[in-house]
């Protein structure tokens, strides 16, 4: 830790008394991409912070407010780094030959010794070999390769694809006539500024929710959503993710009201946005599992979701070393195979039957 501490007070210092160029290993037409500046023009539930992680291409990064990593790789050389890694290379593969000659002549010795005393056996020396596929580095190759971090160059592509993104990040979040625009400024020492603005428009929000689905899971659904925790949806805003964290809420729900199978995947939203005034009608569909066909194998089934009930519970003793008598002996005197459903089959099984209790 306190090497790495004056390792990084080391490039503060000679950044700020160098100023290191920063476009050292910048292709000559090419532009380093200084930052990414963002903009939301007006006030919103949206934020820059949250924004800013969609746009797909990233500056250096930023260490005290200056990029030391960067400043890190543009000290060394990559040409005599990469040439003192193949002499290094090549003093690591001698010495692993010279480990080798050695380990033979102890063995030959050892070898030779067991026989003067009619020994079949002898006792192996073992050298572990130099790591050539992952070599410990040098230092030079450390501070450039992992303290440094090459100049990240400006992609107009990448810079295209993130406008598509903050558009389509906008409608996720309810903002369906949202703009974006960008544009980026290109500086004369060769640094490029990416702007983005963003023009959220007015949010939808969920004026209803219509349920569709079996009548034994939109029952439930009325039910036991009345004694949860779980927000109802009308009133909140038409947001890709509250939805999704809808679904996996509602999920466990109904996994833990005895519906066993059932996943977020047989949750989805149809959407009707025709009402106006921005609010959206929201139908949740609660649909079947499905099912592999026993009769056709390229196949699936639709099976309704039903309340499932605890026929036989069986508890597997599988550990035989701690039963007395002979394990194989007793299997075979019961007519048992041994196995059963690649497990030992076992003997002692507890049962609990179906229970229905009448409330009156």
């Amino acid at each position: 830790m306190k090497r790495l501490t004056g390792i990084y007070l080391g490039l503060l210092l000679i950044t700020v008394v160098s100023g290191c160029n920063q476009t050292k290993f910048v292709p000559k037409d090419k532009f380093l991409l200084k930052r990414n500046s963002l903009t939301i023009t007006k006030k919103s539930e949206l934020t820059t912070s949250d924004a800013s992680e969609v746009i797909r291409q990233q500056p250096n990064f930023k260490t005290l407010g200056m990029k030391l990593k960067l400043t890190a790789f543009n000290m060394v050389d990559s040409a005599k780094v990469a040439n003192k890694r193949i002499s290094k290379n090549q003093e690591l593969r001698q010495k692993n030959l010279d480990i080798k000659k050695r380990e033979k002549r102890i063995n030959d010795k050892r070898i030779a010794k067991a026989k003067r005393k009619d020994k079949e056996w002898y006792t192996k020396k073992v050298i572990p070999l130099k790591d050539t596929l992952e070599p410990r580095r040098f230092f030079r190759e450390w501070l450039k390769y992992k303290m440094g971090e090459p100049p990240v160059v400006l992609d107009t592509t990448l810079f295209n694809k993130s406008l598509l993104q903050l558009s389509v990040y906008m409608k996720k979040r309810g903002f369906y006539y949202g703009k974006v625009n960008g544009n980026i400024d290109y500086g004369k020492n060769r640094k490029a500024i990416a702007n983005y603005t963003l023009d959220p428009g007015k949010r939808y929000y969920i004026d209803s929710v219509y349920v569709n689905g079996n009548s034994s899971l939109v029952n439930s659904y009325n039910k036991f959503l009345k004694k949860s925790s779980i927000d109802p949806l009308p009133g909140q805003p038409f947001d890709e993710e509250l939805l999704d964290d809808y679904r996996q809420k509602l999920a466990t729900l109904f996994r833990n009201e005895s519906y066993y199978g059932f996943s977020f995947s047989n949750i989805n939203f149809v959407a009707d946005t025709t009402l106006g005034d921005y609010r959206v009608g929201i139908q949740m569909n609660l649909t079947d599992r499905l099912l592999k066909s026993q009769d056709f194998a390229d196949s699936v089934i639709r099976i309704p979701h039903q309340v499932t009930y605890v026929k036989n519970a069986y508890f597997h003793i599988i550990d035989s070393v701690y039963m007395e008598g002979n394990f194989d002996k007793r299997i075979r005197e019961l007519g048992l195979q041994r196995m059963t459903d690649g497990y030992l089959t076992t003997i002692d099984t507890t049962e609990f039957a179906q229970i229905y209790f009448n409330k009156d």
